[in-house]
């Protein structure tokens, strides 16, 4: 059986699709998801506080009621 290879070209546009070197995450991610820097503000903000150390309270304190009802869904 042989396996399938992808294309060159598609290779390419995958690796450079997942690289995001922010710090969000400690490996190659798309940008704009969960921890990235490049997502939405209030997300980025509270897991940048949380990356620097800020307890969670503190951290949900700067929210906004979208944001904490987006990330902790009831």
């Amino acid at each position: 059986m042989t396996r399938y290879r992808t294309p060159r070209h598609l290779e390419r546009w995958r690796n450079t699709r997942l690289r995001c070197d922010c710090g969000g995450y400690w490996f190659p991610h798309r940008r704009g998801g969960g921890a990235c820097d490049h997502s939405n503000p209030g997300r980025r903000d509270y897991y940048r506080m949380l990356r620097a150390g800020v307890p969670e309270s503190e951290a949900m304190a700067e929210l906004s009621v979208a944001d904490l009802e987006r990330l902790y869904p009831l």
